[in-house]
């Protein structure tokens, strides 16, 4: 039912760390008493508040009567701190209209997440697949986007696993309800006791290790889980076993009973590049070495999983028992032509907070740079390289899209804000401005940023706004 869902998603806002938490919620079709059924439902879940959009919630004096008067009157703008907004409602509701204009009361600069697109790049992955499993990557905070509320939602798509790289990223996961499989990827010295305590599975990738996890799993209760994920490392240099350490690992393992090996895993170096397809090949071939050998020492077949991103799309030879993906589920990926399939999740907005014509041959910001030899009408954005909107975006690098035009940045970016020239157009102080989004992709924003979509994400600033977009997809 309408209450139903409603429910799911308060307890996604629930589980949201930081605070305020709001729900704006249009009123579903045929419920009486639903101000009264918010009330209770956002105290039982110790939220801060809730704001209602429709006429019978208005008449109420519980509510405003539309969109654009809930936007005119905004009522976030009296929460002292950033925090957390849901929007909940029939599409009839037009609630996303929303999303550039919400913000944290501090800074004008939001992130949106769109959980409906990532549900569709999920769909998309899944239709490659033959029934392989699949491993959300939600580590580093699910790049950035929030791991808790990434998580939550995916898992009501039945992910068979959550990989994160630390202890703690598991634990969050843990304290929030997440009940999924969950593989750590660098557990640690000093933290074993914690991953059995909390059903997390290391990823092993030395003996020293294995060890100090077969011990600790011997002084536990039986209850723990002992589930261990074997890496080896076949040409990325960076943690496991060689390919022709497959029979150890298997015998070492024999000392440790009730030890479980879940899976056995690699990491594939450059799975995009076609001009690297053979050495990624031969990764392929080293893996399976090492992955027989451990077999037949085991007498059981763990899962084999190799594929990220671009080697579910690429490599279906080596698409294993299971899949990694990661960013190609927030709305990228290293393959152009798989790019070109999915929605966009991840959503920057900002809002212009002054306008101003500066004279011909004047330069502007630090070191007065970038003059021109005409008049120029400059907006001012409350975004700088504190946010995630890097210096190399200074000087006509980066472009921002206002009114569906793009506008070049001018002179350099400050810490806490950038100038673009709107000569072009007429806006206005308050006017939307997107930095990333479906008019400005995620990848481009990168390129022109000279790095990757993956550390883009990871650098947007924890001060930006987060508002959580269709969150019962």
């Amino acid at each position: 039912s309408d209450l139903d869902a409603l429910g799911w998603a308060l307890e996604s806002l629930a589980a949201e760390p930081k605070g305020p938490r709001y729900a704006v919620v249009a009123t579903p079709i045929g419920v009486n008493g639903f101000s009264a059924w918010m009330d209770g439902a956002c105290a039982a879940r110790g939220l801060d508040g809730w704001w209602g959009i429709g006429s019978d919630l208005a008449a109420e004096g519980r509510g405003y009567p539309d969109v654009e008067a809930f936007r005119v009157a905004a009522p976030w703008e009296s929460v002292e701190t950033p925090g957390v907004m849901l929007l909940k409602g029939p599409r009839r509701a037009r609630l996303e209209a929303l999303l550039p204009a919400l913000k944290a009361r501090h800074h004008d600069t939001v992130l949106g997440i769109d959980l409906e697109a990532l549900a569709a790049n999920l769909r998309h992955y899944k239709s490659k697949l033959s029934g392989q499993r699949i491993m959300a990557m939600v580590k580093a905070n699910a790049y950035g986007l929030g791991a808790v509320t990434v998580a939550q939602a995916l898992a009501k798509h039945h992910i068979d696993y959550f990989g994160v790289a630390y202890v703690d990223e598991g634990l969050s996961l843990r304290q929030a309800g997440i009940q999924t499989p969950i593989m750590v990827m660098n557990p640690g010295e000093q933290s074993v006791e914690g991953m059995l305590a909390y059903g997390l599975e290391p990823e092993i990738f030395h003996f020293s290790a294995l060890e100090r996890f077969g011990q600790a799993f011997l002084r536990y209760p039986e209850s723990a889980l002992g589930r261990v994920h074997i890496k080896v490392d076949t040409g990325m240099h960076r943690l496991g076993f060689q390919p022709d350490q497959g029979r150890e690992v298997g015998r070492r393992l024999a000392a440790w009973p009730g030890l479980e090996v879940a899976s056995v895993m690699t990491h594939l170096a450059s799975a995009e590049d076609a001009e690297q397809d053979a050495w990624t090949a031969g990764q392929g071939k080293a893996f399976e070495l090492f992955y027989e050998d451990l077999v037949e020492e085991l007498g059981y077949r763990p899962i084999r999983h190799l594929a990220n991103t671009p080697g579910v799309v690429r490599h279906a030879r080596l698409r294993g028992d299971m899949v990694r993906l990661g960013i190609g589920l927030y709305g990228d990926s290293p393959v152009e032509s798989d790019r070109a399939d999915l929605q966009p999740v991840v959503y920057v907005q900002t809002r212009i907070s002054h306008l101003q014509d500066i004279p011909a041959g004047e330069g502007v910001s630090y070191g007065h740079g970038d003059p021109a030899p005409h008049i120029r009408r400059i907006a001012t954005l409350p975004v700088g390289y504190a946010d995630g909107f890097p210096r190399s975006l200074s000087f006509g690098q980066g472009e921002v899209v206002i009114h569906g035009r793009r506008c070049p940045v001018v002179g350099a970016v400050c810490m806490d804000m950038t100038l673009v020239d709107v000569t072009a157009i007429s806006p206005e102080v308050g006017d939307a401005v997107e930095i990333v989004g479906a008019q400005l992709y995620l990848h481009e924003f990168a390129q022109r940023c000279g790095t990757i979509s993956y550390e883009v994400l990871t650098r947007f600033s924890e001060r930006l706004g987060r508002t959580v977009w269709n969150p019962n997809a």
